[in-house]
């Protein structure tokens, strides 16, 4: 069976796997695993595994190396490394592959030649499911089941997809690795700020968000004032804000931040998540699917390239940062 992924992919590197690929000319390899794990992964060394680990990365030809030795250093900027001290070793992993929650929780194994061969994965099996865990070696990653169904990972088609499966797929992988999230929509708010008590699909988004997110976390929610908007009753539908946000993050018990900002004449259009570990998506076409269980439209997060997710954090700065008269701005602390 196909494993199904999520938007971040817990996975572990056996240090064999880089010996096996020691020299430049293997650098396609690296470059290979070591995008991907950028792109997707959590990366797990466990305390048993680290120093193995870094002196597979020194003995490695000048190439493969610096690929690492870059990556390494991002992901710990991006909190998704982890040199955990009750992760399980490779060698533990391997033998409790399918018999174990903390197996189960490493979803992507690369191992190294001996170690996979042990688990019937060679080259031209190429990947094989034990558990909830698919072992690949680093020259057959490209062909593993669980890279495949990451492509798609943010697409929810009407009818049949459950908000549950929206946040635990997509929406609180992501936030558990982030500082800070940034859900830009210039209509978000709009029915709070126009007198509603709450919003279905915007109180569930940042309840799941804000119930996901680390101790110390902050989250912005950011939109937009129309053209009428009336600056007399601003006073209270800062109010409506501050009762909406008791009430989506009343069982929040760590120490999060939530910014409020809905400014008048912005340009604002469209809809994005910005995700501080280093994802930032479009929303298509917006979040009021999320206001139905099932979803009643088909809802997608389509990743943002480099310089556009750049663009999307720009923009949240300047409305987050916005000081104006004409703007709606509430800032809360919680628990």
């Amino acid at each position: 069976m196909s494993p199904s992924a999520e938007a971040l992919i817990p996975m572990s590197v056996d240090p064999d796997a880089l010996r096996d690929h020691p020299r430049d000319s293997d650098e396609a390899v690296h470059n290979t695993l070591v995008d991907w794990i950028s792109d997707r992964g959590v990366l797990t060394i466990s305390d048993s595994d680290l120093d193995d680990f870094y002196d597979a990365i020194k003995g490695l030809s000048d190439l493969p190396k610096t690929l690492w030795v870059k990556l390494l250093g991002a992901l710990y900027d991006l909190n998704r490394l982890d040199q955990d001290p009750d992760a399980l070793s490779v060698a533990s992993l391997l033998n409790e592959l399918g018999l174990s929650d903390a197996a189960n929780r490493i979803r992507l194994l690369v191992a190294g030649g001996t170690a996979a061969a042990a688990k019937g994965v060679d080259y031209a099996v190429g990947s094989r499911v034990v558990g909830a865990t698919e072992v690949v070696l680093a020259g057959t990653l490209h062909r593993a089941a669980l890279l495949q169904a990451s492509e798609t990972v943010g697409i929810f088609p009407a009818g049949q997809s459950r908000r549950r499966a929206v946040a635990s797929r997509f929406l609180e992988p992501l936030a558990r690795r982030s500082h800070a999230v940034k859900a830009v929509d210039p209509h978000l708010l709009e029915d709070i700020v126009n007198g509603s008590a709450t919003i279905p699909h915007t109180e569930w988004l940042v309840t799941t968000l804000g119930m996901a997110m680390p101790p110390n976390a902050t989250l912005s929610v950011l939109g937009k004032l129309q053209w009428h908007w009336d600056s007399d009753e601003r006073i209270h539908q800062e109010a409506r804000i501050a009762d909406f946000l008791a009430t989506a993050l009343s069982g929040r018990t760590d120490p999060l931040t939530v910014h409020v900002r809905a400014v008048k004449a912005t340009p604002l259009k469209n809809r994005f998540l910005w995700f501080s570990c280093g994802h930032s998506y479009d929303v298509l076409h917006n979040f009021a699917p999320l206001a139905d269980d099932p979803l009643n439209e088909e809802l997608r997060f389509s990743r943002q390239i480099d310089y556009v997710a750049e663009e999307t954090l720009r923009t949240a700065e300047r409305i987050e940062n916005a000081r104006q008269a004409t703007m709606v701005s509430v800032t809360r602390s919680f628990p």
